[in-house]
């Protein structure tokens, strides 16, 4: 299975909308990803840069503010939903043209 820099600029989008209530924007995420041939799968990481912050309310510079630490692991993105799918997904997918 193929991901592509059209997937992956739809998924930064989709974290765009909810990252911006915690301040944090699209431009401030990059993506590196690990694909295996051997296995077909890739490993998505996710790198969050600097946050640069107004020095002040009335300020032009900005300022590096440090993000709270945090751990996520164990997410699963379902590319489709295989509950609507008969038979095997792979044959699905490779029918779709995916």
């Amino acid at each position: 299975m193929w991901i592509s820099l059209m997937l992956i600029d739809k998924i930064l989008q989709k974290i765009d909308e909810i990252m911006r209530i915690i301040n944090i924007s699209a431009s401030s995420i990059d993506f590196v990803a690990d694909t295996s041939y051997k296995t077909m799968s890739v490993t998505l990481n996710m790198k969050f840069n600097q946050q640069l912050v107004p020095f002040n309310d009335n300020s032009d510079s900005l300022v590096v503010r440090p993000y709270l630490y945090t751990k996520i692991n164990k997410v699963s993105f379902h590319l489709s939903d295989t509950m609507h799918v008969d038979g095997n997904f792979s044959d699905y997918c490779q029918l779709s043209g995916f």
